[in-house]
């Protein structure tokens, strides 16, 4: 996806564990529980409070996040999340500079348990999709407003 905005101003955004609740349509609310350096990365320690779709209900999830940021580096972040049984996803954005602004490239991995793979799959999967959407949509309305 491109948005129009600097590669500073988008990694801004997407490196800021408080933009989750706006960005990500699962999420709810957030809660940072630690800040810390580790290989050089500073890393953002998070508890995340969700509502996953199961049978036609919104069922609360909680799971933990680590935000992993290089300082200096605007073109890459990562995410890492965790969660009861043994789920992990793992989100790395990797932004260049365009002459209309920012590309940015969303990559994840996913780990389940075999029963619940297929499910993690497909609820990352549109999660991450929407995300990309209203990615490109906060910058689109941002533009608009300076018009």
């Amino acid at each position: 996806m491109e948005v129009a905005a600097a590669i500073q101003e988008v990694h801004a955004l997407l490196s800021d564990p408080g933009q989750l609740p706006t960005l990500h349509p699962l999420i709810n609310t957030i809660k940072i529980t630690g800040l810390r350096e580790e290989s050089g990365e500073k890393v953002t320690d998070v508890l995340i409070f969700e509502r996953l779709p199961m049978a036609g209900l919104r069922m609360p999830n909680r799971y933990r996040a680590e935000f992993r940021v290089t300082p200096g580096n605007p073109t890459k972040l990562g995410v890492e999340a965790y969660s009861f049984p043994r789920v992990r996803v793992s989100s790395e954005f990797l932004l260049k500079s365009t002459p209309h602004g920012t590309r940015v490239v969303m990559k994840a991995s996913y780990g389940a348990p075999w029963p619940l793979q297929g499910y993690v799959v497909q609820t990352a999967n549109r999660a991450h999709d929407e995300l990309a959407l209203r990615i490109v949509a906060h910058f689109a309305e941002r533009s608009l407003k300076r018009a």
